[in-house]
Protein backbone atom coordinates (compact mmCIF):
# COMPACT_ATOMS: atom_id res chain seq x y z
CA UNK A 1 0.00 0.00 0.00
CA UNK A 2 1.53 3.26 -0.96
CA UNK A 3 1.49 6.95 1.31
CA UNK A 4 -0.61 9.37 -0.10
CA UNK A 5 2.13 11.92 1.49
CA UNK A 6 5.44 10.17 1.51
CA UNK A 7 4.85 7.82 -0.99
CA UNK A 8 6.46 4.92 0.50
CA UNK A 9 5.02 1.52 -0.37
CA UNK A 10 4.58 0.52 3.08
CA UNK A 11 2.98 -3.26 4.29
CA UNK A 12 -0.96 -2.74 5.78
CA UNK A 13 0.27 -2.78 9.42
CA UNK A 14 2.13 0.74 8.80
CA UNK A 15 -1.06 2.20 8.44
CA UNK A 16 -3.70 2.88 11.18
CA UNK A 17 -7.03 1.29 10.45
CA UNK A 18 -9.41 3.58 11.53
CA UNK A 19 -7.59 6.05 8.66
CA UNK A 20 -7.88 3.18 5.92
CA UNK A 21 -11.72 3.25 6.76
CA UNK A 22 -11.90 6.57 6.10
CA UNK A 23 -10.13 6.23 3.02
CA UNK A 24 -7.39 7.99 4.54
CA UNK A 25 -4.08 6.66 3.61
CA UNK A 26 -1.44 7.97 5.28
CA UNK A 27 1.35 5.86 6.92
CA UNK A 28 1.52 6.05 10.50
CA UNK A 29 4.76 7.99 10.31
CA UNK A 30 3.83 10.57 8.12
CA UNK A 31 0.71 10.78 10.42
CA UNK A 32 2.60 10.77 13.38
CA UNK A 33 5.01 13.76 11.82
CA UNK A 34 1.98 16.09 11.35
CA UNK A 35 0.57 15.67 14.99
CA UNK A 36 3.17 16.20 16.18
CA UNK A 37 3.96 19.51 13.63
CA UNK A 38 0.46 20.77 15.01
CA UNK A 39 0.87 20.25 18.52
CA UNK A 40 4.33 22.68 18.21
CA UNK A 41 2.75 24.93 16.32
CA UNK A 42 -0.35 25.85 18.28
CA UNK A 43 1.46 24.60 22.17
CA UNK A 44 -2.42 25.90 23.90
CA UNK A 45 -4.45 24.03 22.08
CA UNK A 46 -2.27 21.05 22.56
CA UNK A 47 -2.21 21.53 26.18
CA UNK A 48 -5.79 22.03 26.89
CA UNK A 49 -6.67 18.56 24.65
CA UNK A 50 -4.57 16.44 26.84
CA UNK A 51 -5.81 18.07 29.61
CA UNK A 52 -9.67 16.83 28.44
CA UNK A 53 -8.62 13.96 27.75
CA UNK A 54 -6.82 13.28 30.91
CA UNK A 55 -10.18 14.21 32.64
CA UNK A 56 -12.37 12.21 30.74
CA UNK A 57 -9.87 8.75 30.94
CA UNK A 58 -9.12 9.40 34.05
CA UNK A 59 -10.55 6.37 36.31
CA UNK A 60 -8.89 4.21 33.86
CA UNK A 61 -5.35 5.37 33.67
CA UNK A 62 -5.72 5.22 37.09
CA UNK A 63 -6.67 1.87 36.80
CA UNK A 64 -4.34 0.72 34.26
CA UNK A 65 -1.50 2.18 36.29
CA UNK A 66 -2.43 0.40 39.58
CA UNK A 67 -2.70 -3.03 37.40
CA UNK A 68 1.11 -2.09 35.94
CA UNK A 69 2.50 -1.28 39.43
CA UNK A 70 1.00 -4.17 41.10
CA UNK A 71 1.89 -6.44 38.08
CA UNK A 72 5.35 -4.99 37.51
CA UNK A 73 7.06 -4.19 41.47
CA UNK A 74 10.42 -4.85 40.25
CA UNK A 75 9.65 -2.24 37.82
CA UNK A 76 8.75 -0.04 40.68
CA UNK A 77 11.08 -0.71 43.12
CA UNK A 78 13.93 -0.08 40.20
CA UNK A 79 12.07 3.68 39.65
CA UNK A 80 11.87 4.55 43.30
CA UNK A 81 15.29 3.63 43.95
CA UNK A 82 16.43 5.45 40.65
CA UNK A 83 14.15 8.85 41.84
CA UNK A 84 15.46 8.53 45.39
CA UNK A 85 19.64 8.20 43.84
CA UNK A 86 18.61 10.78 41.56
CA UNK A 87 16.83 13.53 44.32
CA UNK A 88 19.37 11.88 47.21
CA UNK A 89 20.40 15.93 48.49
CA UNK A 90 16.82 17.17 47.85
CA UNK A 91 15.17 13.89 50.03
CA UNK A 92 17.29 14.25 52.15
CA UNK A 93 16.93 18.01 53.13
CA UNK A 94 13.13 17.86 53.66
CA UNK A 95 13.09 14.89 55.59
CA UNK A 96 15.57 16.42 58.01
CA UNK A 97 13.16 19.79 57.91
CA UNK A 98 9.89 17.42 57.99
CA UNK A 99 11.39 16.11 61.00
CA UNK A 100 12.70 19.48 62.54
CA UNK A 101 9.02 20.40 61.96
CA UNK A 102 7.11 17.54 63.68
CA UNK A 103 9.15 17.43 66.74
CA UNK A 104 8.58 21.35 67.74
CA UNK A 105 5.30 20.44 67.14
CA UNK A 106 4.86 17.55 69.06
CA UNK A 107 7.77 19.22 71.92
CA UNK A 108 4.94 22.56 71.82
CA UNK A 109 2.04 20.26 72.26
CA UNK A 110 3.12 18.05 75.30
CA UNK A 111 4.79 21.19 76.76
CA UNK A 112 1.69 23.29 76.46
CA UNK A 113 3.44 25.63 74.35
CA UNK A 114 5.92 26.76 76.94
CA UNK A 115 8.79 24.00 74.78
CA UNK A 116 10.68 23.65 78.29
CA UNK A 117 11.61 20.16 80.34
CA UNK A 118 8.51 19.96 83.10
CA UNK A 119 11.03 18.75 85.75
CA UNK A 120 14.34 21.87 85.77
CA UNK A 121 12.57 24.28 83.19
CA UNK A 122 15.53 23.51 80.32
CA UNK A 123 14.31 25.56 77.55
CA UNK A 124 17.52 24.90 75.04
CA UNK A 125 15.00 22.99 72.14
CA UNK A 126 18.13 20.78 71.58
CA UNK A 127 17.92 19.10 74.66
CA UNK A 128 14.34 18.53 74.80
CA UNK A 129 13.01 14.69 74.57
CA UNK A 130 9.62 12.94 74.75
CA UNK A 131 9.28 11.05 78.23
CA UNK A 132 6.57 7.99 78.43
CA UNK A 133 4.81 9.38 81.61
CA UNK A 134 4.60 5.79 82.96
CA UNK A 135 7.39 4.53 82.15
CA UNK A 136 8.10 1.54 79.35
CA UNK A 137 9.79 3.68 76.56
CA UNK A 138 12.06 0.77 75.25
CA UNK A 139 9.22 -1.61 75.63
CA UNK A 140 6.99 1.09 73.16
CA UNK A 141 9.84 1.52 70.92
CA UNK A 142 10.08 -2.60 70.50
CA UNK A 143 6.61 -3.12 70.18
CA UNK A 144 5.51 -0.32 67.90
CA UNK A 145 8.73 -0.54 65.46
CA UNK A 146 8.82 3.39 65.52
CA UNK A 147 12.21 5.14 64.66
CA UNK A 148 10.38 8.30 65.88
CA UNK A 149 8.45 8.84 68.35
CA UNK A 150 7.44 12.27 67.36
CA UNK A 151 6.17 10.95 64.15
CA UNK A 152 4.36 8.26 65.59
CA UNK A 153 3.07 10.75 68.10
CA UNK A 154 1.54 12.84 65.53
CA UNK A 155 0.20 9.63 63.41
CA UNK A 156 -2.23 9.39 66.73
CA UNK A 157 -3.30 12.60 67.18
CA UNK A 158 -1.17 13.15 70.44
CA UNK A 159 -2.16 10.64 72.83
CA UNK A 160 -2.04 11.32 76.76
CA UNK A 161 0.35 10.13 78.83
CA UNK A 162 3.70 12.02 77.79
CA UNK A 163 5.60 15.08 78.89
CA UNK A 164 8.90 16.96 77.76
CA UNK A 165 12.00 16.55 79.86
CA UNK A 166 15.49 17.42 79.05
CA UNK A 167 17.69 14.80 78.24
CA UNK A 168 19.35 14.82 81.34
CA UNK A 169 15.79 14.39 83.25
CA UNK A 170 15.06 11.88 81.11
CA UNK A 171 17.80 9.76 81.84
CA UNK A 172 18.24 10.39 85.18
CA UNK A 173 14.62 9.05 85.45
CA UNK A 174 15.14 5.69 83.12
CA UNK A 175 18.36 5.01 85.23
CA UNK A 176 17.95 5.81 88.35
CA UNK A 177 13.69 6.18 88.58
CA UNK A 178 14.16 9.73 90.01
CA UNK A 179 15.67 12.84 89.00
CA UNK A 180 17.95 14.90 91.11
CA UNK A 181 16.14 18.07 90.64
CA UNK A 182 13.13 16.41 92.54
CA UNK A 183 15.47 15.78 95.80
CA UNK A 184 17.52 18.98 95.77
CA UNK A 185 14.21 21.20 96.10
CA UNK A 186 12.50 18.83 98.42
CA UNK A 187 15.44 19.32 100.64
CA UNK A 188 16.22 22.71 99.40
CA UNK A 189 19.16 22.80 98.65
CA UNK A 190 21.34 25.53 96.70
CA UNK A 191 18.70 28.03 97.44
Amino acid sequence: MICDRCRQDKPESGFYPSRLARGIHQCKACINADQYDWRKRNPEKSLAARKRWRIRHREDNLRKAKEWRANNPDKVRAQHRRNREKHKAHLTLWNRDYKRRIRLLVLAHYSGGFMACSCCGEGTIEFLTIDHIAGGGRQHREQSGAHSICLWLKARGFPPGYRVLCMNCNHALGRYGFCPHKIVAAVGVGT
